[in-house]
């Protein structure tokens, strides 16, 4: 059986940078694996994790939106820019969710084009008066405030 240690070296102790190191020993070999990763490398899902579930949550909400609801209204041409913006926010909000998941560097970055999106999608969604529409703009703006709270 593997056990891990998890030890923070500050600062001042060891870099520039804080790091984590992941101490393996493996109790059967005595042989002993050391993985080192700075602070920003273990970022991910934990401290993320209301945005991850924000995202997931709004493109799930927007698919159903466009897919499910706006294409079966009356006058569907009016639902169009709508549906499209659903399209849009579904796909960066998992695109974004993923890359949080994924610890990836440029995920604060694609978090602000999201916010930007879901802002868009939240006001055109807000304008339209079926339910979905309603709950649809409120999952967006709820979405677009998490992802400007993760790329600050």
């Amino acid at each position: 059986m593997d056990t891990f240690i998890l030890i923070k070296i500050t600062e001042a102790q060891f870099l520039a940078d804080s790091c984590v190191i992941l101490f393996k020993k493996e109790i059967n070999s005595g042989s002993a694996l050391f993985f080192w990763y700075t602070k920003s490398m273990i970022m991910g899902y934990h401290e993320w994790k209301a945005c991850i579930e924000a995202c997931l949550d709004c493109a799930a909400i927007c698919n159903h939106c466009a897919s499910s609801s706006c294409t079966k209204e009356e006058g569907v041409k009016m639902m169009a820019v709508c549906i499209d913006l659903d399209m849009q926010c579904a796909s960066v909000c998992y695109a974004a969710a993923q890359l949080m998941s994924l610890r990836s560097t440029q995920a604060k970055e694609l978090c602000g084009i999201c916010a930007q999106i879901c802002d868009a999608c939240g006001t055109e969604c807000g304008k339209h008066d079926p339910e979905h529409c309603k709950a649809c703009a409120a999952a967006c703006l709820r979405c677009a405030a998490e992802c400007r709270k993760m790329a600050a």
